[in-house]
């Protein structure tokens, strides 16, 4: 490799680097949707927050929405992935709750899909 290649390689990753920091990182979402077994069960607007208990017999699932924010507080699953998982809050994001059947989807809204799109 010459100087003039490895200028113009390091040149590329500093600017794949640029847009992947300076690009917005997704859209805040603006509802929580919750299925169970693959059905929808639950839709509940981020800006309310709220602690919601989802039960399926033994199995129960604590999902927290606050300050714009979702996340699973606390599950009788084995291996509290869930759990442990950080709030999610942009369009798109999920956590999954495999050993019970649970998961927590964040929905935008229809203009800003119309935007992605265009």
């Amino acid at each position: 490799m010459k100087l003039y290649d490895r200028l113009i390689l390091v040149l590329l990753v500093a600017l794949g680097f640029g847009v992947f920091f300076l690009l917005p990182q997704g859209f805040s979402g603006e509802e929580l949707e919750v299925y169970r077994n693959g059905k929808l069960i639950a839709s509940y607007p981020l800006m309310e927050d709220r602690v919601i208990d989802f039960a399926d017999g033994d199995k129960i699932n604590q999902v927290t929405i606050h300050e714009g924010q979702a996340y699973m507080s606390s599950s009788t699953c084995y291996n509290q992935h869930c759990v442990d998982h950080i709030a999610i809050s942009k369009t798109g994001q999920s956590i999954v709750c495999l050993p019970n059947g649970l998961v927590l989807v964040i929905k935008g809204s229809e203009e800003e899909l119309h935007g992605i799109l265009n």
